[in-house]
């Protein structure tokens, strides 16, 4: 249990890394993110108007009859908008506290796998494709569908890929090393 616990810490740490770096050090997440243009008296009047902490779209949807979800949506339009009127309580720490342990646990669902199937004679190259495709799995079921519903921009999805892609293929093989059943 204390190698399983170790890859998961190991493999969190690894994802950990490559977020911060991606994004504070790397120019490329900055590049997709865009400020609202204007002065903060107009900015706060606009926000005025979304009183509560909620997920926003404009123009606004949710309560249209079926008929509107065939409907091509023209001119501007805000598809995906998180507002937290009052601010966010969360200081930055906890919230990359929270980043490491959610990737620890990831980490340690992926070590189970891969202890699981090095114990069970498995090569090598075969427990870092099963790593690489939970990357995929996740990618495809967690990430995409948002990404395609909600209209992110291409280079936006293209970052969101790569960040879970690379980052957990390392983590695969690293736990495909680490994890190398013990000589009897």
């Amino acid at each position: 249990m204390s190698r399983l616990l170790l890859a998961a810490l190991v493999g969190g740490i690894i994802v950990f890394v490559w977020g911060s770096v991606s994004y504070l050090a790397l120019p490329f997440h900055a590049q997709t993110m865009h400020t609202f243009p204007g002065e903060r008296a107009e900015l706060e009047a606009f926000f005025s108007r979304a009183p509560e902490t909620g997920v926003y779209m404009y123009p606004g949807r949710v309560d249209a009859p079926a008929e509107a979800a065939t409907d091509k949506r023209e001119g501007p339009a805000v598809t995906l908008m998180i507002l937290h009127p009052e601010g966010v309580d969360t200081p930055m720490w906890a919230s990359l506290v929270l980043f490491l342990v959610v990737n620890c646990v990831g980490a340690f669902i992926l070590a189970v796998m891969i202890q699981g199937m090095r114990r069970g004679g498995a090569p090598a190259p075969a427990c870092v494709l099963v790593g690489v495709l939970f990357a995929v799995f996740a990618i495809v079921v967690a990430y995409l569908p948002d990404a395609f519903f909600w209209h992110y921009p291409r280079e936006r999805v293209t970052l969101g890929v790569v960040d879970v892609l690379v980052p957990w293929t390392v983590v695969s093989v690293v736990l495909t090393i680490m994890l190398k059943p013990r000589a009897a």
